[in-house]
């Protein structure tokens, strides 16, 4: 029996929870495919995937973060700016909070 392949249509889709078969190698395959684009966040229905890109990208900047502010879910790509939790925090918090972490190892899990 030939596996379980979604159509291309699905790859690279920004829900998980949209596949049309949803096992572990289509969730790899469409994680991988998202991380070669530098899209780094991947929704899995409420759950937010974040993969380490291991370089420094420009995901907080002031212009992101007004790109995101008062955006529903699904208007925009996935991003960790657009969940309920950080739509009240400011900028300068997300910035607090990353230079008070910076060097040290960080998964945060909503």
């Amino acid at each position: 029996m030939p596996p379980l392949k979604n159509p291309p249509i699905l790859e690279g889709i920004d829900d998980l929870a949209n596949l049309s078969y949803l096992h572990e190698p289509a969730v790899l395959h469409n994680v991988r495919l998202r991380y070669a684009q530098q899209l780094i966040y991947t929704y899995s229905g409420i759950v937010l995937i974040a993969m380490n890109p291991f370089q420094k990208m420009s995901l907080y900047t002031p212009d992101v973060m007004r790109e995101y502010s008062g955006k529903r879910r699904g208007e925009l790509e996935p991003h960790l700016v657009s969940s309920d939790f950080f739509s009240a925090c400011s900028y300068e918090d997300l910035q607090f909070k990353k230079k008070k972490e910076q060097k040290k190892g960080n998964s945060i899990i909503f």
